[in-house]
């Protein structure tokens, strides 16, 4: 077995590696599908001797479409139309033999089997119909294959069930989604696609009118998106309407960088000022002045290999700048015996932690995975709130220990903050796994309320007590999502969606430094893979209520367990929405309709069968990881 030193050097090499090559904006593909074409569908009064030009989202593999008909041109009796094909990057012409006729109609058709040049084929097929006069006519048996019809505007299902829409442009998971001014959803960046779970550029917007999902036609580096490809980054909603894209991971090196969204223009600008650190797996929080503070994070260009951040920064809207807060999370004091000379701090940099806005401007920040070990990150309870000086920008501000930790350390957990009723300013936290000591995967849930204070014992006059809940989830689950129901019959209930229920490999660490296999920092591996659809609704009562105990939060209580519709009857996350074993790392957000978005994530089957084997057999071929691009509504 290698040494702890030998290690360190190990990973030091690599981060001096990883470090030399940050500013790497290769492309990293994404799903094929063809973004536009020329004519456009449905487009009339065409030029006889016109060319078709599709424009596909990453460049296509010639021997796919010369000579196999995966690409067809037909007129309209259906019959073929002989042509030639001319590639330019992502670009295919298709060059009719002679012109077209006069006052017809003609369609354009890419088949299933037509493949990028990583051999993936593409995602969705496409038709379309155009014509050289003034009106179109129907082409029988065209196209060739089935398209999904859009489904009907509107959410449809019977309350407390859920309801298919349009899939995502794009399949994708741990992805970002923002809600904009004009009540659509926005969806950024994430992962997708085997064998290696590339980063993607794209961004993507919800209707829930119409429960359609369109790409962003903002052209990032030439590809609908952003400036960089991005995964574990944070997306704020500004007050302007305007969204804060900032740091994140490209399977290589964390992002010190930031960039705007316009939504107005579609358009994504990158911040000229960049980030005081590189950072992943962070949180971002809005605060009462409008500017943005960036709470710690993953660090893997840190050359003194802490890779975790307990630094803190703002984005100043007026000024478009970053700038360090002028105190860092608190150290965590340790306790090995009885002796104040037996004490001894740890630094207290944390990733996949969670962070909320409190009443009195404090924000809470707690869990997450600290310091790691040679193979191991361990998991904490330690929680901080930093109260920023309103008067500023926000960078002075004071920081002290809530009064008591989370009631067991937890890490891919998450949580929700009541703004209103008597909830207002509890926060509720949900899951995540532990291992430090090594519990596994957590069913518990816990309630944080800043307002109260200890009254007795080493902490006497401390703010902030964390009680745990008095009911569990169903299940144990880690990498779910939980998002309060906006409106309907269980407006205010809290609605928690899937989750992983194994623990991820102990040399992998969901995104931490890997002596074993370096090359890919943030597989979403498993082992014994077990994901799950059931979905729990947690709906609170006791909230506020002193329930005869010192201080508000004791004993706060509520049922919780597998979802209902209006009738009774048990529902999940339908098979046909979310398939195979069930998903995690997708997303889910409040609508201002009152229904709740899901979208993307990871479905996993399978077993694989040794923690350091995962790099080089967890693939669909052998039952592992799959990205989603299915979406639903909660109906509330």
């Amino acid at each position: 077995m290698k040494s702890k030193t030998a290690l360190s050097m190990l990973a030091l090499g690599f981060l001096l590696a990883i470090s030399a090559g940050c500013a790497d904006t290769s492309d990293y593909p994404e799903d094929l599908i063809v973004i536009s074409s020329s004519p456009a569908s449905g487009q009339t009064n065409i030029s006889q001797t016109a060319d078709v030009r599709l424009r596909f989202s990453e460049p296509v593999d010639h021997q796919t479409i010369v000579g196999t008909n995966q690409i067809i041109l037909v007129d309209q009796s259906n019959s073929p139309v002989p042509v030639s094909f001319t590639f330019v990057g992502e670009n295919v012409t298709v060059t009719p033999a002679s012109p077209f006729s006069p006052n017809s109609t003609y369609g354009v058709a890419v088949r299933p089997g037509v493949r990028d040049i990583y051999g993936n084929n593409i995602a969705t097929p496409f038709a379309a119909t155009f014509a050289t006069g003034s009106a179109l006519t129907t082409i029988p048996g065209f196209p060739p294959f089935s398209l999904t019809p859009p489904p009907a505007p509107g959410t449809g299902g019977i309350p407390g069930t859920f309801s298919p829409t349009q899939p995502m442009v794009f399949a994708r998971a741990r992805h970002t989604l923002t809600t904009l001014i004009d009540g659509k959803i926005l969806a950024i960046g994430g992962q997708n696609d085997l064998p290696h779970g590339r980063t993607l550029r794209s961004a993507e917007t919800f209707d829930p009118k119409t429960l359609r999902w369109t790409l962003s036609n903002s052209l990032g580096t030439g590809i609908n998106g952003m400036n960089f490809e991005r995964y574990g980054h944070t997306a704020t909603l500004l007050l302007d309407g305007r969204v804060l894209v900032a740091g994140g991971h490209n399977n290589a090196a964390v992002w010190d960088n930031a960039e705007i969204y316009d939504a107005k223009n579609d358009i994504f600008n990158s911040v000229i000022c960049n980030m005081t650190k590189p950072r992943a797996f962070h949180t971002a929080n809005l605060m009462e002045n409008g500017n943005v503070i960036l709470i710690a994070g993953y660090n893997n260009r840190d050359t003194n290999g802490s890779w975790f951040e307990d630094t803190m920064e703002v984005y100043d809207v007026a000024s478009g700048t970053f700038t360090a807060t002028a105190v860092n999370l608190l150290p965590n004091v340790v306790i090995n015996g009885p002796l104040p000379s037996q004490q001894w701090s740890t630094p207290m940099g944390r990733a996949y932690h969670i962070s909320e806005s409190l009443p009195d401007h404090s924000i809470l920040v707690a869990g997450g995975y600290i310091f790691p070990f040679v193979l191991q990150a361990l998991t904490t309870a330690n929680a901080q709130m930093y109260k920023p000086d309103m008067s500023g920008s926000g960078i002075k501000g004071t920081i002290q220990m809530t009064a008591t930790t989370m009631t067991v350390p937890r890490v891919a957990h998450t949580s929700n903050i009541y703004y209103s009723g008597e909830a207002a300013g509890l926060v509720t936290i949900w899951g995540g796994f532990e291992n430090s000591p090594f519990q596994g995967i957590l069913q518990s849930g816990e309630v944080f309320d800043y307002s109260q204070k200890v009254t007795s014992g080493q902490n006497t006059g401390q703010s902030g007590i964390f009680t745990p809940l008095a009911q569990q989830t169903s299940i144990t689950r880690w990498g779910h999502t939980s998002t309060i129901i906006p409106g309907g019959m269980h407006a205010g209930s809290i609605l928690i969606t899937g989750g992983a229920q194994h623990m991820p490999p102990q040399d992998w660490n969901n995104g931490l430094p890997n002596t074993r296999t370096y090359i890919w920092l943030d597989w979403p591996a498993c082992i014994g893979c077990n994901a799950t659809r059931v979905t729990d609704r947690f709906d609170p009562f006791g909230f506020g209520k002193h329930l005869n105990e010192p201080f508000r939060g004791v004993n706060v209580t509520g049922s919780c367990g597998p979802t209902q519709d209006i009738n009774g009857n048990t529902t999940t996350l339908a098979q046909a929405l979310y398939p195979a074993a069930g998903v995690f790392y997708h997303k889910a957000i409040g609508l201002n309709n009152g229904a709740v978005l899901i979208c993307g994530g990871v479905t996993c089957a399978g077993c694989i069968p040794a923690p350091w084997q995962w790099v080089t057999v967890a693939g669909a071929a052998q039952g592992g990881i799959s990205y989603q691009g299915r979406s639903c509504v909660y109906n509330p």
